[in-house]
């Protein structure tokens, strides 16, 4: 699927190499400035350490294939997130300086019509106690808590699905 503009000079498109670093950047800083709201600064080390395991963290990417919004006229990296083949979302970041402003909506609906467009009837995430609510607000619906554990600390979280 190529990507495609929309009217505010923000483009939807496959992740590139060059991207790496600035998703580590993007996701880092919306873990310890959004998500400290709900979560210990312990448990926001474990999630976004400050240096990543750099082959940790490239794998990641490149099994995960991820879409990323950009705003073409900063070449600002705004979002990024993937839906695997089995409907997972598994990752899902909206830069923390953007958000509210429609950025994430506008990449979720990109990734359940991909969802779509592979034939999948439901799609799911392990959403944050941060993030429930913005999927909550999308039409997904609570399946049930998730006790989490991740570098030695637990996680509150929920898994959440959407049929579509």
């Amino acid at each position: 699927m190529p990507h495609y503009t929309t009217p505010t000079h923000r483009v939807i498109r496959p992740w590139r190499s060059e991207d790496i670093p600035r998703l580590w950047s993007l996701t880092w800083h919306t873990i310890h400035r959004v998500n400290c709201r709900d979560y210990t600064p312990a448990q926001l080390d474990a999630w976004a350490p400050a240096e990543p395991d750099p082959h940790w963290w490239e794998k990641l990417i490149f099994d995960h294939n991820p879409w990323v919004v950009e705003d073409t006229q900063t070449q600002t990296l705004l979002a990024w997130g993937d839906v695997q083949p089995s409907g997972l979302i598994h990752c899902f970041f909206c830069d923390y300086r953007y958000q509210r402003q429609g950025i994430g909506r506008l990449l979720l609906n990109h990734l359940l019509l991909v969802a779509q467009q592979q034939s999948l009837a439901r799609v799911f995430v392990e959403a944050s106690e941060t993030a429930r609510p913005f999927f909550l607000a999308q039409g997904f619906q609570v399946v049930h808590p998730i006790q989490a554990e991740l570098r030695g600390q637990q996680f509150a979280i929920w898994l959440m699905e959407k049929f579509l």
